[in-house]
């Protein structure tokens, strides 16, 4: 067998500036409380020229796919889905990029035309495989893409929360179908990895914040042949290692990635970074090696931050 070499990039929580004012009838409690967040301080910390630099950086190292890890925008308006949905064109068209949602683009909507999973819903189907999967357009999620020996797994963890909740829930019925599809991917050689916007382990995240069902989560994911797990959320980057009964004694990386679009510190947040996983199979061995890059200190270069193999013993 052959060896076969893939890189998917990811980015997270660019958090995209809003275009223009929304009328009047979109805004309620939540959203009015969230703007007057983002005008007291995030709008300083996440600009588009911090997203701008790092995606060129992005395509400069060709990746053969990015992941979208969530929060492309900030009060869950039809405006902003419309905006992101022409930056996402700029990162590749939908064959080329994965999105999951995140808690800021499922603010306080519902699922309808003006929803994101609706504008957004080119970059979150499954393809041939995906489908032959019995993973359907109509179920939305997860969603199941191949890149080379990779199956890359979207999940959607993001759902209407009160003002000052941000949690999350994955749902038993998603839950059923990651264990049943990552089951058959892994039969066919392939290497699972999973996208989602929340932390998926207990413990990750504040209560106010955390996917609610982590414990149930956790269970899935040790008991499931998942290889990779990448998040975002925090605006953290980290690495945290899981237990996993399919890894023969390895330990199962999962990753949290820090803010996109970060110009400016904010709290421990890192400025904006994003992250190349090189995938390296040959014949049932796989090596994976995560790439962190982001903006140097003085916010006018994207530099390499950090480099580290994944697949622990």
């Amino acid at each position: 067998m052959t060896k076969q070499k893939v890189t998917l990039a990811q980015i997270s929580d660019v958090h995209l500036p809003f275009p223009n004012w929304p009328p009047l009838p979109m805004w309620n409690i939540k959203r009015t409380l969230g703007l007057l967040n983002w005008h007291r301080g995030r709008r300083f910390v996440h600009r588009f020229e911090a997203v701008n630099l790092l995606v060129a950086d992005m395509k400069a190292h060709t990746p053969d796919h990015i992941a979208v890890t969530g929060d492309l925008v900030n009060l869950g308006l039809v405006q902003e889905y419309r905006a992101a949905l022409d930056w996402l064109k700029t990162l590749g068209s939908p064959d080329k990029v994965s999105v999951v949602p995140g808690n800021h683009d499922i603010y306080c909507t519902t699922n309808d035309e003006n929803d994101c999973r609706t504008v957004w819903a080119n970059y979150m189907q499954s393809d041939a495989l995906g489908r032959s999967f019995g993973l359907t357009d109509a179920d939305q999620f997860p969603f199941l893409r191949q890149i080379g020996p990779v199956a890359l797994l979207g999940i959607n963890s993001a759902h209407p929360t009160p003002p000052f909740i941000a949690q999350g829930c994955v749902g038993e019925n998603q839950r059923e179908r990651i264990a049943h599809v990552v089951g058959q991917a892994a039969a066919q050689g392939l290497f699972v990895c999973v996208m989602l916007h929340h932390p998926p382990l207990p413990g990750q995240a504040s209560k106010r914040r955390a996917l609610v069902d982590a414990d149930k989560m956790r269970k899935t994911i040790e008991q499931t042949p998942v290889g990779l797990i990448l998040y975002g959320h925090n605006h953290q980057d980290t690495v945290t290692w899981a237990k996993n009964a399919s890894l023969q004694g390895r330990k199962l990386a999962v990753c949290g990635a820090a803010s996109g679009s970060a110009l400016r510190r904010h709290k421990t947040e890192p400025l904006a970074r994003y992250y190349l996983y090189r995938f390296s199979q040959d014949g049932k061995d796989m090596s994976v090696e995560r790439i962190t890059r982001g903006l140097n200190e003085a916010r006018d270069d994207v530099v390499e931050i950090d480099r580290m193999q994944l697949l622990q013993t």
